[in-house]
């Protein structure tokens, strides 16, 4: 028999008895005092037979040792019997309960006092008085205002009464609760953390997929290099084997040399894109954004590209700008070389003008040619390695790198580049830049002609460690009309300058040299004995970006080999004019 029969069973007992009773506990086990007009039980009569009263005393003491509150009603709805836990757990006052009262007074207090939910008192009783009176069986459970949680069970015993029993679930209901917060909050993890995974998943998908694509590109790329490599480096052995021949004539060694230097020009254009390639792929170049005057630039390729125009026959128009920009100087100037080169390149005759202008709160820098058009098909492959553009680029030097160079390069400092052409009437590239903040105490600079017979004003002081090097520089120097000092370390350098008396304008130091020093070493000596400002280029294959930033901390250009005479002729034209100008 359960606890619940086993307090129905007594109840109906009780009932069928004359008169009621309260199952009270000891006064050891409960904190509520028997009430001096209740008895404990009330027997039917004074010669009650010994028997039936030990039977009733045992059933009080069963009932006093159960966990249950206890209530029982006759069959008009007034109390008959209950027990102290009963008050307890209904937080009822310990004298508010009297044998005979009604059903209904105790149903209004519970309301009255909160723990029959919201609304008016009156109206939760009748609706509590109608489940009671008129249900078989009712169970609920109830959060009573104390934040205890209770079990309510009452059963109609049928010509009997009532009988309620009342049971704290608290500890229960609590822990279900945290079982289930405990399992929602499981899910959520679970489920959280299977997006992650599911998300992760995809972009690791993702990047095999671009790692194969990109090998794949890359495996093309180099099969493409490699062929376009040796082209070039086969041409210059043919010609320098037949420059030993004795049989050539007298006018051809000229001719060789020179077709000697196109085709190690040409390996050298292809070894420069490939590392400028690695270094974006391997994200070791970097933009460095600063402000400056857009027209900083615009003067020095003015000079870069003038006399090969003029060469040409081409007009060279490079329009002057007081626009401030911000960009990577280096990195834009590299993009802007490639456009007036392919410009200069691509076109037989007319002109190619260079200007820029504010346009959609952006500096557009504009390179328009009057050449033969980019077809439409070309357009959309045209910055893709080893693609060349031009109705005739097949019969025009080129690899198919330096646009490819151009839009990564581009990408990289979110440069948006635009390019509009007519078959037949020419071609604009552009790129668009954002507009810069002025820094005071810059002076605007105009593009100026600068005449070859301005390095007959210079004296160039070389420092390398390669006599090779050393003797083809002095050879190419003397041929500009320069003057030249030399040395192959720095002391030899100093001691030369001092033996000589002669005072240099420039220096162009090699990077790496005997004796434990650097150019920067060097460069810091000249420094110390002619002025702080004095002018230096170093000459380095290394591009490490410590080597760079340290460069342009201390105002020195950077030249990297194999060295490019069209790049170092504009350094010293720009030493030369400051010099008389």
């Amino acid at each position: 028999m359960t606890i619940y029969n086993l307090i129905l069973a007594t109840s109906a007992a009780v009932l069928c008895g004359a008169g009621g009773f309260v199952i009270g506990r000891t006064l050891a086990k409960r904190k509520f005092k028997r009430r001096s007009n209740n008895v404990p039980m009330r027997r039917l009569s004074d010669d009650e037979p010994l028997p039936l009263q030990e039977s009733r005393d045992l059933l009080q003491i069963a009932i006093e040792h159960v966990n249950h509150g206890i209530a029982v009603f006759n069959h008009d709805f007034q109390l008959s019997c209950f027990n102290y836990r009963f008050i307890e757990l209904y937080e009822l006052p310990e004298d508010f309960l009297n044998i005979g009262a009604s059903l209904e007074s105790v149903v209004y207090f519970v309301a009255a006092s909160g723990n029959l939910g919201d609304g008016p008192a009156q109206s939760l009783m009748r609706d509590r008085l109608v489940s009671l009176q008129n249900s078989p069986e009712t169970l609920e459970e109830r959060r009573l205002s104390s934040g205890q949680i209770i079990e309510v069970r009452s059963e109609l015993l049928p010509d009997i009464g009532l009988v309620m029993t009342v049971t704290d679930i608290t500890d229960r209901v609590l822990t279900s609760e945290a079982l289930v917060n405990a399992n929602e909050g499981l899910e959520q993890r679970v489920l959280e953390r299977t997006e992650e995974l599911t998300r992760l998943n995809r972009a690791l998908l993702r990047a095999k997929a671009e790692a194969d694509i990109a090998n794949l590109t890359k495996t093309k790329f180099l099969a493409a290099a490699s062929h376009d490599l040796l082209q070039p480096l086969n041409a210059a052995r043919l010609y320098a084997a037949a420059l030993r021949e004795k049989s050539i004539a007298e006018s051809e060694p000229w001719r060789m040399s020179g077709l000697i230097n196109q085709s190690l020009d040409a390996v050298e254009d292809i070894l420069a894109g490939l590392l400028d390639i690695s270094r974006m792929d391997s994200g070791m170049l970097k933009p460095e954004m600063n402000d400056f005057l857009l027209n900083d630039i615009l003067t020095q390729l003015f000079g870069d590209f003038d006399p090969s125009a003029r060469k040409k026959g081409l007009n060279l128009r490079i329009l002057p700008s007081t626009i401030w920009i911000k960009s990577d100087r280096r990195l834009l100037r590299r993009i802007l070389q490639n456009f007036i080169s392919n410009a200069l390149k691509y076109t037989p005759s007319g002109h190619v003008l260079v200007g820029a202008r504010i346009k959609q709160e952006m500096v557009r820098i504009d390179i328009i040619d009057t050449g033969p058009g980019i077809p439409p098909e070309k357009l959309k492959v045209m910055f893709q390695e080893f693609e060349r553009i031009g109705a005739e680029s097949t019969q025009i030097a080129g690899h198919g790198l330096g646009l490819s160079i151009v839009e990564r390069i581009a990408r990289l400092m979110q440069h948006r580049i635009e390019v509009d052409s007519t078959v037949g009437k020419g071609t604009r590239f552009s790129i668009y830049v954002p507009i810069g903040k002025p820094q005071e105490g810059t002076a605007e600079n105009i593009p100026q002609i600068v005449q070859e017979s301005i390095f007959n004003t210079l004296t160039v002081l070389c420092v390398d460690n390669e006599p090779a090097i050393i003797e083809g520089m002095t050879v190419l120097l003397q041929s500009w009309g320069a003057r030249v000092v030399s040395g192959y370390s720095k002391a030899e350098a100093l001691q030369n300058l001092e033996n000589s008396k002669i005072v240099p304008d420039v220096a162009v130091i090699d990077y790496r040299l005997d004796e434990g020093d650097t150019g920067f070493d060097v460069i810091e000596a000249i420094r110390k004995k002619f002025g702080d400002d004095f002018p230096c280029a170093l000459l380095t294959a290394n591009r490490e970006v410590e080597i760079r930033t340290h460069a342009d901390e201390n105002n020195i250009v950077m030249l990297y080999k194999p060295a490019r005479p069209a790049a170092l002729k504009a350094f010293l034209k720009r030493i030369a004019s400051q010099k008389i100008g």
